[in-house]
């Protein structure tokens, strides 16, 4: 009976650059930043052939090296995705199937890992400053499968406003959102009765669960203005000047020495 063996590896730690696969079925490599990873796989036998189906049929050879009882891949892409096989003695198999999982990242941020979006939002003070989360999933292979977001968070600085894992988040002060029904890191969020002291760079934040615990972080930046409201002025008030008029008659007695005038106003 032929002998058949099975292969599998899992990169846990972005700094391992060589990961021997041993025992299993299915190798899971995790994209970081669309820099890739380094996949190795080592067959049971050294005298060995090494053949493989990526990219939906379409042979990707890019970066695919063989020597000996060891094939790797020197930077994972999308195209690599698919059955990597090495055969052996009377029939003997081992089996290596690569599944390259998308990345996610923040909708309007490149490069993928950690962005400055160059965005301003201006608002007047004791306006609401809305704030929209979304992501994107990029260079992936076409089983569609994704890396998965663990926690997620919007700062001021280094003040938290909104705290978020899966299942539900907490939010801080004067903040509110809501959170898409079919995407829980599609997330709506105001911070109402904007003041001038909001004004600053905000931060949004995920952990992407790279296996064991182990996790690696993604930023977006962007800025936020609020501006004065206008000094309202008084109306101008309207003064009302009255006329007055003055009846007076003079009678004047004459004398070499005197001259006396008496004045006498009618009275209204």
């Amino acid at each position: 009976m032929a002998e058949f063996a099975v292969k599998c590896c899992l990169f846990l730690f972005l700094s391992i650059a060589t990961g021997i696969c041993m025992g299993g079925k299915n190798v899971d490599v995790h994209k970081q930043g669309g820099t890739g990873q380094r996949a190795q796989f080592q067959c049971s036998s050294f005298t060995s052939v090494w053949s493989y189906n990526n990219n939906g049929g379409n042979k990707y050879s890019a970066g695919v090296l063989t020597n000996g009882d060891i094939m790797s891949i020197q930077t994972v892409v999308a195209q690599h995705e698919g059955v990597y096989q090495c055969s052996y003695g009377n029939g003997g198999i081992d089996t290596f199937n690569l599944i390259v999982m998308a990345v996610p990242k923040f909708k309007g941020c490149s490069p993928v890992k950690n962005c400055n979006l160059r965005t301003t939002t201006t608002v007047s003070e004791g306006d609401q400053i809305p704030f929209n989360i979304s992501m994107d999933y990029v260079n992936g292979g076409p089983s569609g499968k994704k890396q998965e977001i663990a926690f997620g968070r919007l700062k001021k600085g280094s003040t938290p406003l909104l705290s978020c894992s899966k299942t539900g988040c907490y939010k801080i002060g004067r903040a509110s959102y809501t959170r898409s029904s079919s995407d829980p890191w599609d997330i709506k969020m105001n911070v109402s009765n904007a003041v001038s002291s909001d004004s600053g760079v905000y931060y949004a934040e995920i952990d992407i669960n790279e296996g064991s615990n182990v996790f690696s972080t993604m930023t977006a930046t962007f800025t936020v203005s609020v501006t004065p409201t206008p000094t309202k002025l008084p109306e101008p008030t309207t003064t009302s000047t009255a006329s007055y008029t003055s009846y007076y008659t003079v009678q004047a007695t004459t004398t070499p020495s005197t001259c006396t005038c008496t004045c006498s106003c009618p009275v209204s």
